[in-house]
């Protein structure tokens, strides 16, 4: 009886060898999308760098407004910077995990960086200047 339990058990943990196999195959699928990683990093770096860029340009130029038009601005640009910031956070992060869950960080991404750059336009866009 013991014997069977023993066997079971053995079956169902897995092996060093396995786990090291594991993380041999995550190192290597590391090491291949590293180059896209950091290619996309840096493209991302310079688009948040110029949303921090505008932000804080336009944080400047709204002094001039009235107040009430200075507390909206001053709001939805705290709210922008702070997707800003957290987006930067997450590709900063990011660590590579294999294929699929690269491309769909990358699209997800995408989609986040577009809605922010469509929020900024949309903030161009009702500032009367």
């Amino acid at each position: 009886m013991v014997l069977a339990q023993l066997l079971i058990i053995s079956c169902h943990t897995p092996s060093i060898e396995n786990t090291q196999t594991e993380e041999q195959d995550s190192g290597k699928s590391a090491q291949k999308y590293s180059p896209d990683v950091l290619k996309f990093r840096q493209q991302v770096a310079d688009s948040i760098e110029l949303n921090q860029k505008w932000l804080t340009k336009f944080d400047k130029t709204i002094s001039k407004d009235k107040r009430e038009a200075r507390e909206f601005y001053r709001k939805e640009i705290d709210t922008l910077e702070e997707k800003n910031n957290i987006l930067k956070r997450d590709i900063e992060e990011y660590e590579v995990k294999g294929e699929g869950k690269w491309d769909t960080f990358k699209i997800k991404f995408n989609q986040d960086m577009q809605k922010l750059s469509k929020s900024i336009r949309s903030l161009k866009d009702t500032s009367v200047r």
